[in-house]
């Protein structure tokens, strides 16, 4: 953790009101709750939510010093939400309600309706105050629905205070293999050039050997920069949990030919994207079909990607040895091409960006962006002088 820095958007003050266990439950009780002992219990494998109660979700962007907390709301069309919070985790059982929060909670919000799509956003300055680094907080949304009437309450969301040097800078967690493997003689070195890169640019990023660390709460973006290593459970639901809740995430795929280890993840990200996330994309089998230096970056990626710091539209990005593709531009349903170039039978997207919304298994917070690429200068060098600036804004672009 960076010992000073300077803000990046805000130095207005946090204020949260400490709200006594009765009062909320008073306040519930007015709006229309016969009886919140016997609502159905939320947040505790101990406990069962009747069949068909919608699930309500909660997501975030990461808690900087400096930064607007967003958190958002997806529940029922003009649902009643409370936003509660505590330092710390539970749970916290009270009467039927199983809580994650730790029994000194407060309201963070008081009641605020969604609109007719079942949205609530909410903006909370955070201050610069270097005092608040390192707390750790949870936040929980309680939910009064116009019809049935008990209460629900959502997932949980999972926060600790961070910081970044620089104005306007991001917080990447960078993971990087150390294996070698066939065809990829030196896959560390690439990972971390691409972190000096991004180090240069002004970025704060942490580099981490072998696996997704556990704790991903002080970073605003993931970037699996491993070829051909297929993630752990454990590791997924890191993963996931990070999307979920408030973070961006980038996955690398490659090589693919003479190369089980990388052919393995390739199965995995394609098991991954449609079993986990629900985005229906075709993924096909890569080897060498690409040509190496004549791929550039999309002019059909996202507009908020090409203009996030640097004009990227058809700039060269040069892929090879790469895991898989994801079809012709414009062939998936979802998503946006990012990196494209000739392949079987015309131009093919190796690469992918995927908005939040497009996800549609979970709700999520953050965006995703998958690249088949196992050349030796996948991640930048000579062979790809450019690939810096197409980083640059995925960074920038990852990040909420």
């Amino acid at each position: 953790m960076p010992a000073a820095a300077h803000p990046r958007r805000s130095d207005e003050g946090l204020t949260v009101a400490a709200v006594a266990l009765s009062v909320l439950l008073g306040v519930l009780m007015v709006a229309g709750v016969p009886d919140a002992t016997t609502a159905p219990a939320r947040g505790s494998a101990a406990t069962s939510v009747p069949a068909g109660v919608q699930f309500d979700r909660l997501t975030s962007n990461n808690l900087k010093l400096g930064d607007p907390l967003l958190l958002d709301v997806t529940t029922a069309p003009s649902a009643t939400t409370w936003l509660l919070a505590s330092f710390g985790e539970g749970p916290t059982v009270i009467g039927g309600y199983v809580l994650a929060l730790s029994p000194a909670w407060f309201v963070l919000r008081d009641a605020t309706p969604a609109d007719l799509s079942g949205k609530s956003s909410f903006q909370l300055p955070v201050p610069w105050d270097v005092g608040l680094l390192g707390l750790e907080f949870t936040v929980q949304t309680a939910v009064l629905r116009p019809w049935p009437p008990p209460i629900t309450l959502s997932n949980p969301v999972s926060l600790k205070v961070g910081t970044t040097w620089t104005q306007g800078a991001v917080s990447v967690a960078l993971v990087r293999q150390t294996a070698t493997a066939a065809g990829l003689p030196d896959p560390a070195a690439q990972a971390d050039a691409l972190a000096n890169a991004l180090l240069f640019q002004g970025h704060d990023v942490a580099v981490f050997d072998d696996a997704i660390p556990a704790d991903l709460r002080l970073y605003d973006v993931l970037f699996d920069c491993r070829f051909t290593t297929v993630p752990t459970q454990a590791e997924q639901e890191t993963l996931t949990r990070f999307l979920v809740q408030n973070g961006g995430a980038f996955l690398l795929c490659g090589p693919w030919d003479a190369c089980p280890e990388g052919q393995l993840r390739a199965y995995w990200i394609t098991g991954y994207l449609a079993g986990v996330l629900g985005l229906n994309v075709g993924v096909f089998p890569g080897g060498t079909a690409s040509g190496a230096g004549t791929e550039w970056v999309s002019g059909l990626s996202d507009p908020t990607y090409l203009g996030a710091a640097f004009p990227v539209a058809g700039i060269p990005f040069e892929v090879s040895q790469e895991g898989g593709h994801f079809g012709a531009p414009g062939a998936a349903s979802v998503g946006s091409p990012w990196i494209v170039g000739p392949g079987p039978g015309g131009t093919v997207a190796y690469g992918m960006l995927f908005r939040a919304e497009a996800i549609a298994a979970e709700t999520v917070g953050g965006r995703l962006a998958i690249l088949f690429s196992g050349g030796p200068d996948a991640l930048g060098g000579p062979g790809n002088p450019f690939a810096s600036w197409a980083f640059e804004n995925l960074a920038r672009w990852l990040d909420r």
